[in-house]
């Protein structure tokens, strides 16, 4: 059932929930595209996504040549260069295999949000987006087909949760509350909250700081509140990252960031700055 969007009474357009190839039994082989927010920023947690996958006795491919969805170059305001960079995916995942996202944002674009807004209209991109997996919604499919080893170890721990905006969008449900509740001892808390503030690259943006601040801070005080030390999230910012690439989503840099290719200062600057947050 599609859901429309509104604003003050006017319908901007409807939103399918896309339809995902199921698989019957479990696949031998998966593509992981990366992200760039993973490649560039978090590549340990992109290491951790693929050795989950490959523990339940799956080879994971991951094609070279990808680099990003181009949701952040739209939500910036360049509809052109998003187009571009979304087009340039599409050829990278020639086996009919299952494509698993760790990033929920760059899943629906990849799913659904390239056709609605970019207006992509290919054989190409109705099958990559047919194939495409947000992770946590292709460990629980593995689950409830009895195929999912869960042979897990026991971790006492509460951990506070927040569904982003762009796993709703998609049809999903909170298919990560799920995942992490099989493992003995943990118990997950939603935030229950509409939005973190981030809302692709809007948080990022200086004049938008204190909006995104405000938006997010019913989201900010449930962590606090529930485990300020551990927190889960399907689409994840650090405050240290955001400083460093708000200048790049403000002009040029953008594009660099887009092509893997960014300026040498400013990975030193993110560098630097992850590192004394880490000691601090």
């Amino acid at each position: 059932i599609g859901q429309s969007l509104q604003y003050r009474g006017v319908v901007f357009r409807s939103i399918t929930p896309p339809k995902i190839t199921k698989f019957d039994s479990k696949p031998t082989d998966v593509y992981f595209f990366g992200t760039c927010v993973l490649d560039l920023f978090m590549p340990e947690a992109g290491m951790d996504a693929i050795t989950l996958i490959e523990q339940q006795g799956i080879r994971v491919h991951y094609p070279m040549a990808q680099s990003c969805c181009g949701q952040p170059a739209y939500s910036s305001g360049h509809p052109t260069e998003a187009f571009d960079v979304a087009k340039a995916q599409l050829d990278l995942f020639p086996e009919n295999w299952p494509i698993v996202v760790p990033s929920g944002s760059c899943g629906g674009m990849l799913r659904h949000e390239a056709h609605e807004i970019l207006e992509m209209d290919t054989p190409e991109l109705k099958d990559v987006g047919s194939r495409t997996w947000d992770i946590s919604e292709f460990l629980l499919h593995l689950y409830d087909k009895g195929e999912l080893d869960t042979n897990f170890q026991r971790i006492d721990v509460t951990i506070p949760y927040h569904a982003p905006c762009q796993v709703k969008s998609q049809g999903l449900g909170k298919p990560a509350i799920e995942l992490m509740s099989l493992i003995p001892g943990v118990t997950v808390k939603d935030s229950e909250q509409p939005c973190c503030g981030i809302a692709g690259t809007y948080g990022m943006k200086k004049e938008k700081y204190a909006i995104a601040q405000a938006v997010g801070a019913p989201v900010f005080d449930f962590i606090k509140q529930v485990n300020a030390e551990l927190a889960a999230w399907t689409v994840k910012f650090y405050e240290a990252e955001a400083q460093v690439l708000r200048p790049l989503v403000e002009g040029d840099g953008l594009l660099q960031l887009m092509q893997k290719n960014m300026p040498a200062e400013r990975a030193k600057a993110l560098l630097e700055k992850l590192t004394r947050d880490l000691h601090e």
